[in-house]
């Protein structure tokens, strides 16, 4: 037996700092309808306590183990023993047929118990961060089995998922050696309480003995197979295409209708509209194709502008470098400023390459660099640009739909449909400010990508395929009020922050974190020993696709998770799941592992 203290209280898991609901759920099994942590394994299920009747029960146990069997407490009578942490205790069980035969009570709140076990408690303060575990009881008949296995996994997997760093027991003296096989060490001497003694103890959770690991991969596999069970549904965690959401799926299964259609042009203006407003009020023009021809366009409008002069492209990332080769191919004039990959702006080094040449009246940038997944200073390149009337041109290809912006004074940018938006590909956006076409000359243009003519017409100048529009209206449901923008900005920011903690917590190396990193793409190094397309190909076999394969990302050992579609944090967290089940079977639990993956490291249109 044991005795400790839980988080929260029995109904259910609740988010804390620092923890991590869905990787609870999903290390530990969620049940197909969500209504908790759950594990079925063989003839038992393992479970939080919830329901009144299973408090009722875990109550009934207590006492039969600590009043009858260990005489720790007075028998008050009732068969019933309510722990007097109960209110913030979280109990662990083990049930078969409905009958709770198994139970760990667990909290991590001070006072602890254990405390009053020590003669010195500010020993504790040397713990980082405890899990106090107490009334772990089982059945006398099912005691040399799986039941107390199962529950103690369970107590460990829940244990690492939110950081905490030992476990706290008082243990049943004459009960040591077992304590002492499981990783507990002791604390102090025993100490009695009515006719049980007790030894306090602590387990490190970064040092578990072999045979506790070997136990806790053994149920984590089959846990993680049972999850995964039946046919795998493929998440797509690609800069593109994106995970679509049923709604998406039901639009563009729709009959086609003419893009000629009052109904269709009627559409298509009003998403123009809803566009325009996500970019500060720039006016909106759209294409059929991708991100890399709505550059095309913006290159195209440059250098058919008679107003424009000589230019700067901002290079950081591989798109940045794109900007630059479609800004060659149109013979422009203009320099490159450069820094390595993951690397922000100096944007001291722009004013000098401004100051310095006075013809130089543009500059041309990515807003977010999605080869590294960082977040571009815009804002203070606008206002540098501004003060002295140079025209900026943006790659808005991955951060339209990502964040909150204002680009209302940028004077062309460029988006796309497929991407943090989160429809299909298949619809490129050019923007552009008022009066910046004035001094284009249209002569120079091809036909197709010529702004001014486009962003003149009501409705499309050429073809445009119904379903696919269609699936962007259904996507810009999202996005069509301030408060809607507002909402779908902040669930982008906490996937991000969520995906960013997960893959630290694995031990990862990220390109980019803190104010600078893009909350819908992340660009981390695969683990030691693994090029980006063989843990691409891993991951695809777990059920969730990966961004690695892409030239310029397989050169670098880059893999990339964008979560800008239909992705939930239970999606996430599954992958997780899988990831650190992979790595602990690599690396022994000794806390080298995450060093070591660290230790190691040197997509999109």
């Amino acid at each position: 037996m044991i005795s400790s203290n839980g988080i929260n209280g029995a109904a259910g898991i609740e988010m804390a700092e620092g923890l991590d609901e869905e990787v609870v759920h999903l290390v530990g099994v969620l049940d197909r309808d969500q209504r908790g942590l759950r594990v079925d394994l063989g003839p038992y299920t393992f479970k939080t306590a919830e329901t009144p009747d299973e408090l009722d029960q875990v109550h009934e146990l207590n006492h039969r183990t600590f009043v009858r069997e260990i005489g720790q407490y007075a028998d008050n009578g009732l068969g019933r023993l309510v722990d007097k942490f109960h209110d913030k205790n979280r109990y662990f069980i083990a049930l078969q047929d409905g009958r709770v035969i198994g139970m760990i009570a667990s909290h991590d709140q001070p006072p602890f118990s254990v405390a009053d076990r020590l003669a010195d408690p500010s020993i504790l303060d040397h713990l980082p961060r405890i899990m106090e575990v107490r009334l772990f009881a089982v059945e006398q008949e099912k005691r040399f089995g799986p039941v107390a296995r199962g529950l103690l996994w369970l107590l460990f997997e829940y244990c690492q998922a939110h950081g905490y760093s030992h476990m706290v027991i008082s243990g049943i003296d004459s009960k040591r050696d077992m304590y002492e096989r499981m990783g507990f060490r002791p604390l102090g001497p025993a100490v009695g309480q009515g006719e049980a003694r007790f030894i306090p103890m602590a387990l490190s959770l970064a040092n578990l003995p072999e045979n506790i690991r070997r136990d806790a991969r053994r149920c984590r596999n089959r846990v993680i197979e049972e999850v995964a069970e039946g046919p795998i549904r493929t998440v797509s965690l690609l800069p593109g295409p994106v995970q679509l959401s049923d709604e998406i799926r039901r639009v563009l299964s729709e009959r086609p209708v003419s893009h000629r259609g009052p109904g269709f042009i009627e559409r298509y203006e009003r998403i123009r509209g809803i566009l325009s407003d996500m970019t500060g009020g720039l006016k909106c023009a759209i294409m059929v194709g991708s991100g890399t021809l709505a550059n095309e366009v913006v290159g195209a409008t440059i250098a058919a502008d008679r107003s424009l002069k000589r230019g700067l492209v901002l290079v950081n990332g591989e798109f940045g470098r794109r900007l630059s080769a479609q800004a060659k191919r149109y013979d422009m004039d203009y320099q490159i400023v450069e820094w390595p990959w993951g690397t922000p702006w100096d944007l001291d080094r722009v004013r000098a390459a401004l100051d310095a040449d006075p013809d130089i009246n543009w500059v041309w940038a990515a807003h977010l660099e999605t080869s590294t997944g960082m977040v571009n200073k815009v804002d203070q390149l606008l206002d540098m640009a501004e003060a002295r009337g140079v025209k900026v041109c943006l790659d808005c290809v991955s951060s339209l739909g990502g964040f909150e912006m204002d680009i209302s004074r940028a004077h062309l940018a460029s988006g796309v449909s497929g991407k943090s938006i989160g429809a299909i590909a298949g619809l490129a956006f050019v923007f552009a400010r008022e009066g910046a076409l004035d001094h284009v000359d249209a002569s120079r243009v091809p036909t197709y990508l010529d702004l001014r003519e486009t962003m003149a017409t009501i409705g499309p100048r050429f073809t445009v395929s119904s379903p696919v529009l269609l699936a962007l209206d259904s996507a810009l449901s999202r996005f069509d009020t301030v408060e809607k923008r507002r909402a779908r900005f902040e669930a982008h920011a906490a996937m991000g922050d969520y995906v960013r903690r997960r893959l630290k917590s694995l031990g990862f190396r990220i390109m980019v974190d803190g104010p600078d990193a893009a909350p819908v793409i992340t660009s981390f190094t695969p683990p030691p020993g693994l090029s980006s397309k063989e843990f691409c190909e891993l991951c695809l076999g777990w059920g969730f696709e990966l961004s690695g394969l892409s030239g310029y990302l397989l050169d670098r050992g880059i893999v990339q998770i964008a979560t800008m579609g239909a992705v939930t944090q239970r999606d996430c967290a599954l992958l997780f799941a899988r990831m650190r089940a992979f790595l602990n079977d690599r690396v022994p639990l000794n806390g080298s592992r995450s060093k070591s993956v660290a230790a190691s490291s040197n997509g999109r249109h």
